[in-house]
């Protein structure tokens, strides 16, 4: 599922990527969905900030998850492999 965030390295968290940059990071922005372990391939940091499901960008309720069961099993690998 697409993530909308209000917080990118080009926006509010430019700061925090400028850091990252200064110490020798790549840093990315990415609006791809995690479907495979390959969307975190080479990834040594991951920030995710404010996800949103598609349905809730006026934040009223019911708020639905920002990923699906299995981005969360393959974030959940993704740092156990860390």
């Amino acid at each position: 599922m697409k993530h909308t965030e209000l917080h990118t390295a080009d926006n509010r968290f430019r700061p925090l990527a400028f850091l990252l940059e200064s110490d020798g990071f790549v840093v990315k922005s990415s609006n791809q969905e995690f479907t495979s372990a390959k969307a975190l391939e080479g990834c040594d940091i991951l920030v995710v900030s404010n996800a949103l499901h598609p349905d809730n960008q006026d934040w009223i309720a019911p708020i639905k998850p920002a990923f699906t069961n299995e981005e969360v099993t393959i974030i959940n690998e993704w740092v156990k492999s860390r």
